[in-house]
């Protein structure tokens, strides 16, 4: 999607919240720029250590798909994180029922997105509506369409007092609790609720995760039984991402879930709704409008409300700016938790700090410590990674400076064994400086000296050769370090090992043109874990099948079983590159088990530029030889087509230098 199209949702959303134009555009920028660092960190996120693992650091952004959030949906999420202070502010200056209402559902869908179908499924049955557990339980039975998962009513009731907390904490002194049966504790509840049945319908219609599809059957009022596409059967749980937003559609879609709740003969959700009410200190006012006195569920929604997409980009191109300036040269970084700092960390020495995350917190952000709105790094929480760590999880953010940071965090788990917070710790690294940052560093400096020299006052013939001098050496300089990384490579004499499942991000495979080269690679036995020393690669862990034969190619002519490693999805130019690569006869696009080298294809956070490397099973690139990535941009089309061409150009180049 197009920046200019990313600004125009996220300012429709921002401002069906909030309902004020100012705060909508400012919200819209905002998380615009802040997904477009949410999508470069995920990309220099590529240093992971599962748990349990021996394998070295290595590039691999995608060790769990469900790191690589679907970019809109995690627009939808920023949106709901901008508007917060927004809202509060609105609360705190009077008293609006219609929007407090929204308010509300927003909080509420925000606040279970963010976990997993179970939480949306407690929200939609226990919160905004009056279901039993019985009835609960029933419905996410049908939801998850296996029975071995479905919660006790314990655990649904100790779920339910966290969002409570958490719902409490947010709106504090508006709502108010009550005890019901049991002494089960809930909102007090506005009158006439049937009123508000469209205003809800409609409200989660705009909430609920961007661009899904119904999951259910078509034409059938009552859905009961198998449900294809809301049963996950894989082994890898990593693999349930897109089943997992199926069922969140299921639930938040009120169509789907009133057909769902037919199935299993329970009341439709308009008869059950259980809105709470408001108490605000305006309310003593009698001359205060209350909401259910006069409710238009539609009129907010029709409201005429033009974009202005130019401001938007301008106020965009200016916050870009002041990031880019505050990413050169940091001296410090501010860790952030949901807009709270954590830590204070010195970027010029190794420093560490430590701190906590409580459940259901969002972000990690990491920020200039002296330009607070500069956004260097943001990193959402995934509770689920952490669910399924025995102990503690690893990975580094590298920054766009090259500065990087080591995180662990460690699980802290309630008597269910569900994570309900994790103990973090952070490290900034020194590293040194390659050669081109130190020639980068080394010409600027050069350049103010020129500059200085030309000045009348200052111009010493003397410095003026000494300036010339400088000059020779940096290119004798320059042309040792171009020919280091244009020389050949040694051939390979040891292979590498088979990966365990989910080592790349999301990829498509498929069978393509037949095997006929003359030109063939060897296969050698794999050595000792403990004797590696190259990078992990794409396709293959060193740490797993000792013993192991693979094959090693050299170059594009010896390749024969390839693999695509997208770093995030993009189903068009998968499409049109897995087309065209079938007219390449000795290349056969296969898994990354069988595979003997990976095709990386990298594409940028805006999606207008792809570059791409092609990789052995030893993680050294094959190709390009220059050492950096082929880069392309364009349209999908176009960019598959010359793809494919430059490949086919380095098989028959490769393969006539091997003969």
């Amino acid at each position: 999607m197009r920046e200019v199209e990313k600004l125009e949702r996220a300012y429709q959303l921002a401002f069906f919240i909030l309902g004020n134009r100012e705060a909508a555009e400012q919200s819209a920028v905002a998380a615009v720029d802040r997904l477009q660092v949410a999508l470069a960190t995920q990309d220099r996120r590529y240093y992971y250590i599962p748990q349990g693992s021996s394998r070295q650091l290595g590039r691999s952004a995608g060790a769990r798909s469900k790191i690589s959030l679907n970019e809109l949906h995690l627009l939808q999420r920023l949106i709901y994180d901008e508007t917060d202070t927004e809202e509060r502010a609105q609360e705190s200056a009077g008293f609006d029922d219609r929007r407090l209402l929204i308010h509300y559902l927003k909080h509420l869908v925000r606040i279970t997105i963010k976990r997993n179908s179970f939480y949306v499924s407690l929200g939609v049955t226990r919160f905004l509506h009056r279901y039993s557990i019985t009835e609960a339980m029933a419905f996410y039975n049908v939801l998850m369409q296996d029975p071995s998962r479905v919660k006790d009513n314990y655990y649904w009731r100790s779920r339910k007092g966290q969002l409570l907390q958490e719902i409490k904490a947010r709106f504090g002194e508006l709502l108010t609790v009550t005890r019901g049966a049991y002494g089960e504790e809930r909102f007090i509840p506005r009158p006439e609720q049937t009123r508000y049945a469209d205003f809800v319908s409609q409200s989660l219609q705009i909430l609920m995760p961007w661009e899904t599809s119904c999951p259910l059957p078509t034409n059938q009022a009552a859905v009961a039984g198998e449900i294809p596409a809301l049963r996950f059967d894989a082994d890898d749980p990593d693999e349930e991402h897109r089943t997992e937003i199926a069922r969140i559609h299921a639930a938040l879609h009120t169509d789907c879930f009133q057909r769902l709740l037919a199935g299993l003969n329970i009341e439709p959700p308009p008869a059950r709704l259980d809105l709470p009410e408001f108490f605000h200190p305006e309310m003593h006012n009698d001359n205060v409008q209350r909401t259910s006195d006069s409710f238009d569920p539609f009129g907010f929604m029709l409201e005429s409300n033009p974009i202005n997409t130019a401001s938007m980009r301008a106020r965009l191109e200016e916050r870009q700016t002041r990031r880019r300036a505050a990413e050169r040269h940091p001296q410090q970084i501010r860790v952030l938790v949901d807009r709270q700092q954590r830590a204070l960390l010195d970027l010029n020495s190794n420093s560490q700090a430590a701190f906590t995350l409580s459940e259901g917190e969002e972000f990690i952000e990491i920020r200039d410590g002296e330009n607070l709105d500069a956004c260097l790094a943001l990193y959402p929480i995934d509770y689920s990674i952490l669910q399924q760590a025995q102990s503690t999880e690893n990975f580094v953010i590298e920054l766009a400076g090259g500065q990087k940071l080591r995180f662990a965090l460690t699980p802290e788990r309630d008597s269910f064994g569900e994570v309900i917070g994790a103990a973090v710790t952070v490290n900034s690294e020194t590293t040194q400086s390659t050669t081109y940052d130190w020639l980068a560093s080394w010409w600027q400096n050069l350049e103010s000296a020129f500059n200085s020299l030309l000045s009348p006052q200052q111009a010493a013939p003397v410095l003026r050769y000494g300036l010339l001098a400088a000059l020779l050496i940096a290119a004798g300089f320059g042309t040792f370090a171009l020919w280091k990384t244009l020389r050949p490579e040694p051939a390979e004499q040891t292979a590498a090992t088979r990966s365990e499942a989910g080592g790349s991000q999301a990829a498509t495979s498929h069978n393509g043109g037949s095997l006929n080269t003359s030109s063939s690679p060897s296969a050698v036995t794999l050595p000792s874990p403990q004797q590696r020393t190259d990078k992990t690669s794409t396709l293959r862990d060193p740490d797993v099948n000792d013993g192991a034969t693979v094959t090693v190619v050299n170059s594009p002519a010896q390749t024969r079983k390839v693999f695509l490693a997208f770093n995030r999805e993009s189903e068009e130019l998968q499409t049109e590159l897995t087309n065209r690569l079938k007219s390449v006869q000795s290349w056969e696009l296969t898994d990354k088990d069988e595979a003997d080298t990976a095709l990386d294809i990298n594409l940028s956070a805006d999606g207008q530029t792809v570059s791409i490397e092609l990789v052995n099973v030893k993680g050294r690139v094959i190709w390009p030889r220059a050492g950096k990535r082929q880069k392309y941009s364009g349209e999908a089309a176009q960019i598959a087509e010359r793809i494919v061409a430059d490949l086919q150009n380095a098989i028959r180049q490769s393969g006539r230098t091997s003969r």
